[in-house]
């Protein structure tokens, strides 16, 4: 009997052993996105992975973050539990609240938008290695980065458009 009991003792203490060293080996991460404008929200989605990091349904983790009352400003996002390891985000400030990243005609976004590492887009979204961050066990981590673009961006280039080809663009085209 006394076998049986000091088994179960020993599988309880190993058990939370092993809990306590997956807490520590857990990360925080909070991320930071500036250029945030007044009153739309700011979805936001956080990727483990290069092959997947484009697909919103692969998101390791997603948020919808409330922008400022007033005022540009920063948002926070705090993230806890995070296994190590390398990560990517990406926001969009949803102006007109239709949970969707709206495009222009050529494809250009004409919502505010931003990745990780305050990595920029040539000519389509940047690539991992330019987005990534490493999240270390039982750490903070931190990162930062800006919106860019939005309507008068889009509106920008339809204009360059216009003078360039002495006409606007279809009419089937243009921006939502």
């Amino acid at each position: 009997m006394h076998r049986r009991a000091a088994l179960a003792a020993s599988t309880v203490l190993l058990m939370a052993c092993a809990s306590a060293a997956t807490a520590a080996g857990k990360a925080s991460l909070v991320v930071q996105i500036e250029g945030v404008r007044p009153g739309a929200p700011v979805l936001v989605a956080l990727f483990s992975s290069g092959d997947t990091w484009l697909e919103d349904a692969r998101a390791v983790r997603k948020a919808t973050l409330d922008g400022p009352a007033t005022g540009k400003s920063a948002v926070v996002w705090r993230l806890e539990g995070l296994p190590g390891g390398a990560y990517a985000a990406r926001a969009f400030q949803d102006l007109d609240r239709d949970g969707e990243l709206d495009k222009n005609w050529i494809g250009l976004p004409t919502e505010p938008f931003g990745f990780s590492r305050d990595a920029k887009p040539r000519l389509g979204p940047p690539g991992w290695r330019r987005v990534r961050f490493d999240v270390e066990p039982g750490e903070t981590s931190r990162v930062r980065f800006e919106l860019r673009g939005g309507p008068e961006e889009a509106e920008a280039i339809a204009t360059a458009y216009e003078r360039k080809h002495g006409r606007t663009p279809p009419s089937d085209a243009s921006p939502p």
